[in-house]
């Protein structure tokens, strides 16, 4: 029999990403159409799309008669568009179910709009809790005939801000263990995506005689918490573990290395990400263990876990394509004192072909400008106390400089398209506009200025 509708729901992503904690985040537009396509004529008498968002959560607990159920559910969002017939506001409501409406064949669409707010928590498809998000669309039709339905689901990632570069960062435990040994081992980063490597290292130090290392174990265990109004539960479980024996075969070496990978599976069920709300917990967790044979044969184990971040593997694509905030050191941070100093149109001397260390006060990296001849500005640039130099900055580079660098502007060199950090500029005095920009009643006035009024 051939089909004579197809309803199709045609989004513009499939996955909405969401920037930044839930009370930062700015919220996503979602835009798509709805599409009906029809090779006959058929009467309808609604046509109709609604969006939901739920969060719930389930489980039980005992056996036989005292087992008892638990489970919550939460609307997170619902919208709902009606394109024919279309709403119309009238004091007196009429009943749409009387009426039917008859479409001709071809394609019919119909657009629509979302704006999902910032603090939606991301999807979620676990045992004992779900988070979804989904589109239903509805072809009503007369009465003996089946209704034409369509539903879509889109899935919510939650990435974090790059200001968050810390968790980008390598992380090292270091620490001697009962005059044993002295023992560092480094993690690659804090936050991991599906499908990517852990990398760890181990490099251990012996202080006893005799000291011999058993085995070496690493384990990425994750914790999910659900809870209702009265109830709550934890599950765990082990999501990878690597166990390797007698890693230090040449005990006769000063520092006893081994490499280590842990590789995140790649989709779920096997691993979730990490969230956080009022309902449903996702941690994760890095766990190691070292067991030591000492010299009477004795066996002895060090513990010690930390805790890491799992995210999709969309959110760590966007992580990496925005720039780190580390970075920020190749821009000068916004100081009125020198904002002032280099947009005084009075300093109109040529450029020197050297650089100097401009030092701005509270900072601990050193940034470069071209310096300016004007013994003005010399004055105020001498007068902030010196700054030191970050391990990671030991080469600062020059923003602006050489001869061929623009003299003339007001800005004498200064780099504006950094925007200065939140903390360092709300504490700033205002900065005046420039007095050169004419008065709008000045602008009217001008020859050959002509001003429509409607």
């Amino acid at each position: 029999m051939k089909k004579t509708a197809d309803l199709r729901i045609e989004l513009s992503e499939d996955t909405v990403l969401l920037v930044g904690h839930p009370e930062e985040s700015g919220g996503k537009v979602v835009k798509g159409s709805l599409v009906l396509t029809l090779t006959e004529s058929i009467k309808v008498k609604a046509v109709s799309l609604r969006f939901m968002g739920k969060m719930k959560v389930s489980w039980s607990e005992g056996m036989g008669h005292h087992q008892h159920y638990y489970k919550q559910e939460k609307t997170l969002l619902e919208e709902q568009w009606q394109f024919i017939p279309m709403p119309i506001s009238s004091p007196t409501p009429t009943p749409l179910h009387k009426k039917t409406y008859a479409l001709a064949a071809g394609e019919h669409k119909f657009d629509f709009e979302l704006t999902l707010p910032g603090d939606l928590p991301q999807s979620l498809d676990a045992e004992g809790g779900q988070i979804f998000y989904k589109f239903k669309a509805v072809v009503e039709r007369p009465a003996f005939v089946h209704n034409i339905t369509k539903k879509r689901y889109i899935k919510v990632v939650r990435s974090m801000l790059p200001s968050e570069f810390d968790l980008n960062q390598s992380l090292e435990i270091s620490n001697t263990w009962e005059s044993k040994m002295q023992y560092d081992i480094a993690v690659s980063s804090k936050m991991f995506a599906l499908g990517e490597a852990i990398k760890l290292t181990f490099a251990i130090i012996p202080i006893a005689p005799q000291l011999k290392v058993r085995s070496i174990c690493a384990a990425l265990k994750e914790y999910c918490s659900y809870t209702t109004s009265h109830n709550s539960k934890t599950d765990c479980r082990t999501i990878q573990f690597e166990k390797v024996v007698d890693p230090f075969p040449d005990t006769e070496a000063a520092i006893w290395n081994r490499n280590m990978v842990l590789r995140v599976p790649e989709n779920s069920p096997l691993v979730f990400c990490n969230t956080e709300n009022d309902m449903i917990q996702v941690k994760h967790k890095l766990k190691f263990s070292i067991a030591l044979v000492n010299a009477d044969s004795h066996l002895s184990e060090l513990r010690c876990s930390i805790p890491v971040v799992v995210v999709d593997s969309v959110a760590r694509q966007v992580e990496n394509a925005l720039p780190l905030y580390d970075d920020s050191w190749r821009s000068v941070p916004y100081d009125p004192a020198v904002f002032e100093a280099l947009r005084r149109p009075s300093i109109s001397a040529g450029l020197p072909t050297g650089t100097q260390p401009v030092t701005i006060s509270g900072r601990s990296r050193t940034m470069s400008i071209t310096t300016l001849s004007s013994t003005p500005t010399q004055q105020l640039l001498q007068q902030q106390p010196a700054a030191t130099i970050s391990p990671n900055t030991t080469n600062p580079q020059p923003l602006v400089g050489g001869p061929n660098a623009n003299a003339d502007c007001w800005f004498q060199g200064m780099d504006l398209s950094r925007v200065p950090s939140y903390n360092t500029a709300a504490p700033m005095a205002h900065v005046a506009l420039s007095s050169s920009l004419p008065a709008y009643d000045q602008v009217c006035s001008s020859p050959g200025t002509k001003m429509h009024f409607s």
